[in-house]
């Protein structure tokens, strides 16, 4: 319980900086190395990390969305840290290598702000996941969205019959005003793509028409110790394609009409019939119409 009162602070902490406007980064920060002559940035600093205020602004950047991505590519098989406090996009960013660790910074860790990626448009997600991709970590940031009409914090798509994608890691998140926060999907109507082994812990999703909405053949899923904040007509977690997925510790936090048993969220875990074992244990949730349900067919 005392992670989860944690999450709960790190959510308050970054709505206060939620409409913080774009500059572009025209100076290096302290410490990041630069070779050759001209100056050239390298990215990186003497730990060997890469860090997001070691990548510039080019001429005409009107968001962020170019100078992440590539550092993003720049730090491949490496770690990116994410060490601003507030970055806005208007479109998603690709996670194109393996072996890839995107890391920001937390208050739990001594902070006294997170690092937060708003995205300004619809229709598009932060990171976009992509086939073949192995070993990917995504943790300490603040995910948002100025728009909920069809946004994805972390977006997983594929296609049927294209290499499956596999071992991933998302912790210490906060996902918030998406239409879904993390959605697994496909570009075609099998949905035989398959986004396995993933591990989601330690995250808050506020605020999302849908947390977490898995609509592909995913296999291997842990989820551990989240919590849901929930308006009216949102909703939890909806399996409709899954495998072997395990949930411990979620807990829900819907709206309830004052002085009565009315509550105003939708589902907080809805499961179809295209699914494997799905294991459930500690499930705590209030304020939602349906806690569970499982659709046979």
């Amino acid at each position: 319980m005392r992670s989860i009162l944690r999450l709960t602070l790190l959510t308050t902490i970054i709505l206060v900086s939620s409409t913080a406007a774009f500059s572009q980064r025209t100076t290096l920060g302290t410490g990041c190395l630069v070779v050759g002559t001209p100056p050239t940035p390298t990215g990186q600093r003497d730990d060997t990390y890469f860090y997001t205020d070691c990548y510039l602004s080019q001429s005409g950047e009107t968001t962020d969305k170019e100078r992440l991505q590539r550092a993003i590519d720049g730090a491949r098989e490496s770690t990116l840290i994410f060490n601003e406090s507030d970055y806005r996009i208007n479109g998603h960013l690709t996670i194109n290598y393996p072996k890839t660790t995107l890391e920001g910074f937390a208050p739990a860790e001594g902070g006294v702000t997170i690092s937060k990626i708003t995205l300004t448009v619809s229709s598009d997600s932060i990171f976009r996941i992509g086939t073949g991709i192995k070993g990917i970590t995504i943790k300490n940031l603040g995910l948002a969205a100025s728009l909920t009409s069809n946004t994805y914090g972390i977006e997983a798509l594929g296609t049927t019959g294209s290499n499956s994608s596999q071992m991933f890691h998302f912790s210490n998140l906060w996902i918030a005003g998406f239409s879904k926060g993390i959605y697994a999907h496909t570009t075609d109507s099998v949905k035989g793509w398959q986004f396995d082994d993933v591990h989601i812990e330690d995250t808050v999703f506020a605020g999302c028409e849908y947390g977490i909405y898995l609509d592909t053949q995913n296999t291997g899923w842990q989820m551990n110790n989240l919590a849901f904040s929930s308006g009216e007509g949102q909703n939890g977690i909806h399996i409709e394609y899954g495998g072997y997925i395990n949930m411990n510790l979620m807990v829900g936090n819907g709206v309830v009409v004052p002085n009565t048993s009315t509550y105003l969220a939708g589902e907080f875990i809805r499961i179809e019939g295209h699914h494997g074992p799905v294991t459930m244990q500690n499930i705590n949730a209030e304020g939602y119409k349906v806690i569970d349900r499982e659709w046979p067919r």
